[in-house]
């Protein structure tokens, strides 16, 4: 399995990952490790022998990497040629987060997945928020009914339509990518971002403690 670009909390996805049994290729660049590639490397790189993956790659796994670089797009664009059989997942395919206090956009690990999918001409699986393997999942690991179950969010496009697609009750707050001016915007939603069946400025207004929840 490579993953080409994941250095969350150190490589905490690769170390996860690992729990499961899985064979762990790529993840967080190294100390003076290339950003670049240039064609002639490209051609004469084997790259099953240099990633270690023996000859065999299940899946390349694309997540959330402050170095995502040209090199990393290079690597995980030739093991998928190589190996149609694998499957290109995505972590979650958010497209930014909102920094500072005239809310700039970060890019998210959607604009990475993008670019992996452009190039190998593949889409990625999304087995985070909205997807509903991971719907699934916490409903079967955890003995949720989805129409008893609440869930909170503060994006439309991710973690309300996440809960809607589970036929969940959502709930939305207003402290992350989805503003005020964003619901005005969209007026009656879209099939993409979904209004919640409630909105709440922030969590303290729903009257409930960390330890609640």
């Amino acid at each position: 399995m490579y993953l080409p670009d994941i250095k969350l909390q150190g490589g905490g996805l690769c170390d996860e990952l690992r729990k499961f049994g899985a064979t762990i290729t790529g993840g967080p660049s190294k100390d003076g490790e290339p950003s670049s590639m240039s064609r002639a490397e490209l051609t004469s790189s084997s790259f099953d022998k240099e990633q270690g993956t023996k000859g065999k790659i299940d899946a390349v796994v694309a997540g959330l990497d402050n170095d995502f670089n040209y090199r990393k797009l290079c690597i995980a664009n030739v093991l998928l040629q190589k190996h149609p059989e694998a499957l290109p997942i995505a972590t979650n395919e958010d497209a930014y987060d909102l920094v500072g206090s005239d809310a700039r956009h970060l890019p998210g690990s959607g604009s990475f997945v993008k670019a992996i999918e452009c190039c190998s001409q593949r889409d990625a699986i999304n087995v985070g928020k909205p997807s509903n393997i991971l719907a699934e999942l916490l409903s079967e690991e955890n003995g949720l009914n989805p129409a008893r179950t609440l869930f909170l969010g503060d994006r439309l496009d991710t973690d309300i339509k996440f809960g809607k697609d589970g036929v969940m009750l959502s709930t939305l707050f207003l402290t992350g990518c989805t503003t005020s001016h964003t619901l005005v915007d969209l007026d009656v939603g879209t099939d993409d971002e979904l209004f919640s069946h409630m909105i709440f400025p922030h969590m303290g207004m729903m009257g409930l403690d960390q330890e609640d929840i």
